[in-house]
């Protein structure tokens, strides 16, 4: 492989990787909070679900930028040493990416679940290209989706949280749209080739990967 076909590779990786801890921050802030502060975060997270036939990685979330946040969290996550502490909310976030990448690997296995999903995101696209990408009624037909698909693989992620933020219809709708999200980031991972033991022999390829998508947008 040439260099430059393996520095496109890499890139690749982490802005999916990216895409799916942005996800993770995301659905903590719904469940502990009620509320998203990062909203250009959160529209790129959900309108990658509708980039199926966009030509690279950057442009399935709108840019590097669509993924900053979670380019700083895979920073955080795999700079660290082992004299830094581990949060709760570190621990929390890992969990949903280790429980995002066994539901892709169950899915590339059901054809039929995988064209159930890609009807329902044509639906809720036409939503969205009327409404907009994050308007309420798109997201609880992408929140219906989840239900109606992925919620049935008898792998359940469980959100910890707020019961009176995470009992709030709308609330809920948010989460389960984003862990399609996240989802979807876990699809696009493995398709450029990314794999969970990358994460420890590969880390500093993609710290240094990180900090040149940072250092790339405008400040």
């Amino acid at each position: 492989m040439s260099p430059m076909n393996n520095h496109n590779l890499v890139c690749d990786r982490v802005l999916a990787l990216a895409g799916m801890l942005q996800v993770a921050f995301l659905v903590q802030q719904v469940a502990r909070q009620g509320t998203i502060s990062q909203d250009s975060a959160f529209r790129s997270s959900i309108e990658s679900i509708f980039a199926t036939d966009a030509a690279t990685t950057k442009e399935v979330y709108g840019g590097v930028a669509g993924v900053e946040l979670g380019l700083r969290l895979v920073r955080h996550h795999l700079g660290g040493t082992n004299e830094t502490p581990i949060t709760p909310s570190d621990r929390e976030r890992i969990r949903y990416f280790f429980s995002l990448v066994p539901l892709e690997r169950r899915l590339r296995g059901l054809p039929t679940v995988l064209d159930q999903i890609g009807t329902g995101i044509v639906s809720a696209r036409h939503q969205a290209d009327a409404l907009g990408g994050t308007h309420r009624d798109v997201i609880a037909a992408l929140a219906e989706l989840y239900l109606e698909t992925i919620a049935t693989l008898g792998f359940r992620i469980l959100v910890p949280g707020n019961q009176v933020y995470l009992t709030r219809p709308e609330n809920a709708n948010t989460i389960r749209a984003l862990l399609l999200a996240g989802v979807r980031s876990a699809v696009l991972l493995h398709q450029r080739g990314g794999r969970r033991w990358m994460l420890l022999f590969h880390r500093r390829a993609f710290l240094d990967m990180v900090a040149q998508l940072l250092t790339s947008l405008p400040h």
